[in-house]
C-alpha cells in the first residue's frame, strides 16, 4: 500500500485489545506494510478523536455505547472507513452487514480469523488503488489491480492491462518507483510484473494470465523467485 495504514481498535477488554493488536501487527509486519495502531477502551473517546482510520476493529458491547451506534456516527464523517465488529454475541450479525460492516468476528479471536479479515481488507483496497501515469502530454489514472505488467523497449514503456496496451511517456525507472509499495517485482532489466497475475514459475521465467511468458534475469534469479514464492504463500 502506498501510505501508512491507520488502524483503530475500540475494545474495552485489555486482554482482547492486546490479542487483536498482536495478530494485526504480526500480519502487517509479514506483509511489510507501514501502519499505525491506536487503541480506545470506549466509544466516546474514539468518536471524539480527530484522527481518521482506514480500518476499525470495533467491539459491539462497549461500556458506554453499542458498536452499531458507533458505526453509524463513523459513517457520517468518514464513509470510506472499513469496520470489523468483534464480539462474543451473534445478535447483531444481520444488522452489522446492513450497515456495511466489512466483517463480523465472533470471539474468541484467532490469528486465522484476523488473517482472513486483513486479506479481505487489502484485496478491497487494492481494487480501489490507482496510479497516475503520463500518456503523451496528459496524465491518466489506472487501477493498480488491472495492470498485468510493464515493459520497456526501443525507448518506449508499455503498460499491459487486461483490455489493452498503452504507451507511457515515462522511463521504466520512473514507473518502477511508483510501484515499489505495491505487489510488483522487476524480474528483468526491462520488465515489471504484477505478482497477482503470476500463474506459474519455471526454471527460466514466469507465466502470467493469458499465457504470457516473461523471462527472469539470470543474475538475480534466486532472489526474484524467493520474493515471488513468499508472495504466493501469503495468499
Amino acid at each position: 500500500m502506498g501510505s501508512v495504514l491507520k488502524i483503530a481498535i475500540v475494545e474495552d477488554s485489555l486482554i482482547d485489545q492486546d490479542i487483536l493488536e498482536t495478530f494485526v501487527k504480526e500480519f502487517l509486519f509479514e506483509k511489510s506494510i507501514a501502519f499505525e495502531i491506536t487503541t480506545f477502551d470506549n466509544g466516546k473517546d474514539f468518536l471524539e478523536t480527530k484522527d481518521k482510520f482506514s480500518l476499525i476493529f470495533l467491539d459491539m458491547y462497549l461500556p458506554d455505547m453499542i458498536g452499531i451506534d458507533v458505526l453509524r456516527e463513523v459513517r457520517d464523517r468518514q464513509e470510506d472507513a472499513r469496520v470489523v465488529f468483534s464480539t462474543s454475541s451473534k445478535e447483531f450479525i444481520e444488522q452489522s452487514y446492513e450497515e456495511d460492516a466489512l466483517h463480523y468476528l465472533v470471539k474468541p479471536v484467532t490469528r486465522e480469523k484476523i488473517n482472513l479479515v486483513l486479506n479481505k481488507f487489502l484485496n478491497i483496497q487494492a481494487e480501489l488503488q490507482t496510479v497516475s501515469l503520463k500518456v503523451g502530454r496528459d496524465k491518466e489514472n489506472y487501477q493498480i489491480s488491472s495492470i498485468k505488467y510493464l515493459e520497456s523497449y526501443s525507448h518506449k514503456c508499455i503498460l499491459h492491462i487486461a483490455s489493452r496496451d498503452i504507451e507511457i511517456s515515462e522511463s521504466i525507472t520512473d514507473v518502477e518507483n511508483k510501484f515499489k509499495t505495491y505487489d510488483f517485482i522487476k524480474i528483468n532489466r526491462t520488465t515489471i510484473v504484477n505478482m497477482a497475475y503470476i500463474k506459474e514459475v519455471n526454471s527460466t521465467g514466469v507465466i502470467l494470465d493469458g499465457n504470457v511468458y516473461v523471462s527472469i534475469s539470470r543474475n538475480t534469479k534466486s532472489k526474484i523467485k524467493a520474493e515471488i514464492s513468499k508472495y504466493m504463500n501469503s495468499k
